[in-house]
């Protein structure tokens, strides 16, 4: 019996050994083995020499399932991938959803100013000025969410990141790639309602009630 190097971090402790093959508890004839076989790719000719190499060791084993190390691992990493990908397409819905709150809380800001935004116009207002007011509007009550979101994103990270072996928080990085879409969205989505008060007739606006 081998003894194989223990596992350990700040919460578990595991060790593993190695045992001969006829002192498996349940019998040597329930055991599952698995040969590896180093070549460049799989073909008859070497499925049939490996049988042949293990039914001589053992008459009575049980041969089946040739394939390769690729795709061994992909099948045992298909429910994590699976899992990875409804985690980012929920995170994809949820980016649309936050743009699509700030394009209606600036489209209701605007259509609220519109008297304003005339009387601006009437006075003098350029039209590049009201597009960047508008902008400014919407981009400030992002960038409030955004640094919440972040702060909130921060703790929790680091919260369930000491409950799960192996986890690791996110790097500063990834915070400011995320915040930086996330006011990139917020700007594109405060764009047409900006456009459509920066084009609006100043005399229109005025007569509105």
């Amino acid at each position: 019996m081998g003894v194989v190097g223990a596992i350990t971090d700040s919460s578990d402790y595991t060790e593993s050994w190695y045992l001969p093959y006829l002192q498996n508890p349940l019998g040597p004839s329930s055991a599952e083995l698995h040969f590896m076989v180093r070549a460049d790719a799989i073909t008859p000719a070497l499925v049939q020499s490996a049988e042949r190499a293990i039914r001589t060791a053992n008459p009575a084993a049980a041969v089946f399932e040739a394939t390769t190390m690729d795709a061994l691992w992909a099948r045992r990493l298909s429910p994590d991938r699976l899992g990875a990908l409804v985690g980012a397409l929920v995170g994809g819905f949820g980016f649309l959803l936050a743009a699509l709150g700030v394009y209606g809380v600036v489209s209701f800001s605007v259509s609220r100013r519109r008297r304003e935004i005339g009387l601006r116009m009437a006075l003098g207002a350029e039209r590049a000025g009201i597009l960047r007011m508008v902008l400014a509007q919407g981009l400030r009550l992002s960038l409030a969410g955004i640094a919440a979101g972040v702060a909130s994103a921060v703790v929790l990270s680091r919260l369930f990141g000491s409950v799960i072996f192996g986890g690791q928080a996110p790097t500063p990085a990834v915070y400011a790639g995320v915040a930086t879409a996330l006011a990139a969205a917020a700007v594109a989505a405060s764009l047409v309602p900006a456009r459509r008060a920066a084009t609006a007739e100043p005399t229109a606006a005025l007569r509105e009630e």
